[in-house]
């Protein structure tokens, strides 16, 4: 072979180890791209996460809000809104059906038997510690929103008697009927606890669902009625609610209760939910819940709300 065969040889071989040297840099960078968009992928891929909430309508909007907030968020989200009573919706997060939902902070006392120390953030350290003991659950953010219990009369009744403040009762309470939901008749911190705050009880008590106990003593069949404080139903039925002069009746803050597995999945849960905590307030619950009983839908209003403040 000439010298100059050589030296083509040679520059072939040079290029052909160029051209392959190349094609691996190539592949390899195109190998790890690929691997990046998958590990990518797989970050940001959300949970399922199932949301379940209770009968009422200032529940049923807490739901819809949790739920459309962690969908905005990018989550994967069944909603089981109205799946029932305390008890139920409980159940169902403590057995895994569910993996949220919105609860309020008494009601959380009263199922660990805790009492009340009147003291917003002291009651909430009780149950967030409660719970996660107890039940691997735990509490994100709470709303300053007090949705408590209260008694409720007709205005023109509390005119007429002079009816401002709960004490004012003692002297009539024992041959009066007062109407009252069921929970009111069962949670130790309202109807079962009055006699040892305010000295005397309601001998005739009368249960019923939380709307009609409004409509019993519209018709005459109870004097009173336990009512929920930001139930719209107060002011649209021209209602008074009745100061609760001796703090009987425990604060009732709202805030997302969550399986604390579902949580340490993916923390952004509470990134998505915490920033409602602060926007909602009892007047803001008594405003929603008119919308929707004045003929919008709770979607409607609770993506409104949203919009409104922001978070949408």
């Amino acid at each position: 072979m000439t010298s100059l065969s050589r030296v083509r040889l040679k520059s072939l071989s040079l290029l052909s180890l160029g051209m392959i040297g190349v094609m691996i840099l190539l592949t390899a960078c195109g190998g790890s791209s690929g691997t990046n968009t998958s590990a990518n992928t797989s970050k940001d891929k959300k949970l399922n996460i199932t949301v379940g909430g209770k009968l009422d309508t200032e529940a049923q909007l807490l739901t819809k809000m949790y739920v459309l907030l962690l969908q905005k968020a990018g989550f994967n989200v069944t909603e089981k809104a109205k799946l029932g009573t305390n008890d139920i919706v409980f159940n169902a997060i403590n057995s895994g059906q569910i993996d949220l939902y919105p609860e309020f902070t008494a009601t959380g006392l009263n199922r660990l038997g805790v009492t009340t120390t009147h003291d917003p953030q002291q009651d909430y350290q009780k149950v967030k510690q409660g719970y996660e003991k107890n039940y691997k659950i735990t509490w994100l953010d709470p709303s300053p929103l007090n949705d408590t219990y209260g008694i409720c009369t007709l205005k023109t009744t509390a005119d007429k008697d002079h009816l401002t403040k709960v004490s004012d009762l003692a002297s009539m309470a024992a041959t009066k009927t007062i109407a009252t939901p069921p929970d009111g008749k069962t949670d130790p911190n309202v109807l079962p606890g009055f006699k040892k705050v305010y000295g005397f009880d309601f001998p005739n008590t009368k249960v019923l669902d939380a709307a009609l106990t409004y409509e019993a003593v519209k018709t005459g069949q109870a004097d009173f009625n336990i009512c929920y404080t930001t139930s719209s139903l107060i002011k649209q039925d021209n209602f008074v609610l009745l100061q609760d002069d001796k703090n009987s009746f425990p604060i009732y803050n709202p805030a997302p209760l969550v399986r604390m597995d579902t949580l340490s999945q993916d923390p952004d849960i509470a990134t998505a939910l915490n920033p409602l905590a602060p926007k909602l307030t009892t007047d803001v619950s008594i405003e929603l819940q008119s919308e929707v009983t004045g003929g919008q839908s709770v979607s409607e209003v609770a993506h409104n709300f949203l919009t409104k403040v922001g978070l949408l």
